[in-house]
């Protein structure tokens, strides 16, 4: 790291941030309130059953296998620690 960037950063970490900071300001647009009623639990139930007649379609493809880890490269001398 050359010297410009740490003495940046060293100022970044050492000085609390500006009182009037863009990310501390309240939200400009709140979250949709979710629906709720009859029409919105129809919709709902009506969205789950069509995904779930998707999937048994024969053109759905599953997955082969679930690749629990990646093959990583080996190289000799190192010690491989499995995550």
């Amino acid at each position: 790291m050359s010297s410009v960037a740490a003495r940046f950063l060293s100022n970044i970490v050492r000085y609390p941030p500006p009182k009037k900071c863009f990310y501390l300001n309240p939200m400009e647009h709140k979250p949709v309130p979710l629906l709720t009623g009859k029409e919105a639990e129809y919709m709902l139930a009506l969205k789950q059953e069509f995904r779930g007649a998707m999937k048994r379609l024969p053109f759905y493809i599953k997955s082969a296998a679930t690749l629990c880890s990646v093959n990583r490269m080996h190289i000799p001398g190192w010690k491989f620690v499995h995550t």
